[in-house]
């Protein structure tokens, strides 16, 4: 018989899912059976005690936060890091957060508290936390056939029709190719759709007109709600005021929406966003980027000896090539300048770069470094940034937060498919534009990506953000941060590059 113990059944300790979720768990092992319950949605988290070893996971998506904290060799998972007792800021985390606009790889704004991530089993024994990233399957369930951009729409037909009620559910819509295509999705089962837009009086941040017929045609109860910087401002005030600090990140959208769901009164409780469409099909521009670039790297570097093959470039410049192939966090935005963070916290951030760095495994088949893109966005940029907005919102309000794009077909389908169902002619996220391109009116389908944005810098300008200078220096004194800094900031002299950094700062005091 076998001594290894990681491949017994072991016993379920503590589970929070539905009760139809349990049978499924029942005789499932630690290590591959974590793909048997790869299409479950309805869990937080399990953990499971196996000897002197407990392992943990959640579910597919990151979509659910949920945290762990180790204190004194004890570990201890919560829904809301609002109660962790006995909390204590971590600079360094606070680093990352000014460079990236988020906190990677499961950190938080707490020492020894971190985010459950995704498609991960995390393993605790003696006082120690491991993680094994699991295989996924290379195939759709939901397709009999072959992935290909031709078959998307019916698995996301059904995958987005399968939990859409009527009497419960709206869609936010944006006006971008992702909203719409959930909405002509529903469409196409013969579901009623009903909507929720945001809008601003400052014409130049107002959607309406992109996507005003489309509404008109395609949405049987449709809301628009427009947000003044009072009401923005309020919404983050009462959140100051409020004693549950339970979000971990306060971007511009997160405000503007919880406040619009709130404003609309809507009698929905299920919201769904279409969040997860540019992760999975390269929709991003530095993604695009990226993957134009690495024709280039091909013709300096030799895969068959793993060296570089030109003498004329500098080992300094060599180096950076190869950071930027082998490190995702080397070519996502950035915020502060790393020079600037080292100032501010005495933290240097480039070393997520080389810890990401050191087992770095790269060829020469640019199939396999656009899934590698996809699987970063998937373990990490996804649930940590975007995926925590939404349950942010989720926690600001009363409604259940969800996204197709998160459904483990979705992702599956992207990898198994490969780089032509992102990027084909010359066009980004090709599956999705492809997949409605007769029901889309053309100035959606062709416009370009424009993400949701605030009129931030006109509200700075305005005075509405100076009430809370006192308050990011109140909070922040753990940062070199002085007065005159914080001014320096609010004059705007760089207004694109400062209105960012302020934001963070902004928020980070909104936040902790």
């Amino acid at each position: 018989m076998s001594n290894d113990n990681t491949k017994k059944t072991v016993k379920i300790e503590f589970i929070v899912f539905k009760e139809e979720v349990i049978e499924k768990l029942k005789n499932i092992t630690i290590t591959e059976d974590y793909s048997k319950i790869w299409d479950v949605t309805d869990f937080a988290y399990f953990l499971m005690r196996f000897k002197d070893e407990i392992v943990f996971f959640t579910e597919f998506s990151g979509l659910n936060s949920v945290y762990y904290n180790i204190n004194k060799g004890k570990l201890a998972i919560y829904k809301s890091f609002a109660k962790i007792p006995n909390k204590k800021i971590d600079i360094e985390s606070i680093a990352y957060y000014l460079r990236f606009g988020f906190f990677p790889e499961g950190k938080t704004f707490y020492k020894n508290v971190f985010r459950i991530l995704p498609g991960r089993i995390y393993k605790f024994k003696k006082g120690i936390i491991s993680q094994k990233l699991i295989n996924i399957p290379e195939n759709p369930a939901g397709l009999k056939e072959k992935p290909d951009f031709r078959n998307f729409g019916i698995l996301f037909e059904n995958i987005i029709s399968s939990n859409y009620y009527e009497k419960y559910s709206t869609i936010m819509y944006s006006g971008g190719i992702d909203s719409t295509c959930m909405i002509c999705a529903l469409k196409n089962k013969g579901k009623k759709v009903n909507s929720l837009s945001v809008r601003f009086n400052e014409k130049e941040f107002d959607e309406d007109n992109f996507r005003r017929d489309f509404i008109k045609t395609n949405c049987t109860n449709h809301k628009d709600i427009i947000i003044s910087p009072e009401d923005y401002v309020k919404e983050i005030i009462h959140y100051i005021e409020s004693s549950q600090k339970n979000i971990l990140t306060a971007t511009q959208d997160i405000w503007a929406f919880s406040h619009a769901l709130k404003k609309s009164e809507i009698e929905y409780n299920d919201v769904y966003f279409g969040l997860g469409g540019d992760e999975y099909f390269a929709g991003y521009s530095y993604m695009t980027d990226v993957l134009s670039d690495f024709s280039d790297f091909k013709e300096l570097f030799d895969f068959s000896i793993n060296k570089f093959n030109s003498k004329g470039l500098t080992n300094i410049l060599l180096n950076n090539i190869m950071n930027k192939f082998c490190n995702n966090y080397s070519y996502i935005p950035e915020y502060f300048d790393k020079n600037e963070i080292l100032e501010l916290t005495g933290f240097n951030t480039d070393s997520i770069l080389s810890n990401f760095n050191e087992n770095a495994v790269i060829n020469n088949d640019i199939e396999d470094f656009y899934k590698k893109i996809i699987l970063f966005e998937y373990y990490n940029k996804l649930p940590c940034n975007y995926y925590a907005r939404l349950n942010s919102i989720e926690n600001l309000t009363s409604n259940y937060i969800k996204t197709p794009f998160g459904n483990p077909e979705i992702l599956t389908y992207s990898l198994s498919a490969g780089m032509k169902a992102s990027i084909n002619n010359n066009k980004n996220k090709f599956t999705l534009y492809n997949m409605y391109k007769n029901q889309i009116p053309e100035n959606i389908l062709n416009r370009k990506k424009q993400g949701f944005k605030i009129p931030l810098l006109e509200w700075i300008k305005s005075g509405h953000f100076d009430f809370m200078k006192p308050i990011i220096t109140e909070k922040l004194q753990f940062l070199d941060i002085d007065s005159k800094y914080i001014e320096k900031l609010y004059k705007l002299d760089n207004p694109e590059l400062d209105k960012e950094k302020l934001w963070l700062l902004i928020n980070l005091a909104i936040m902790i």
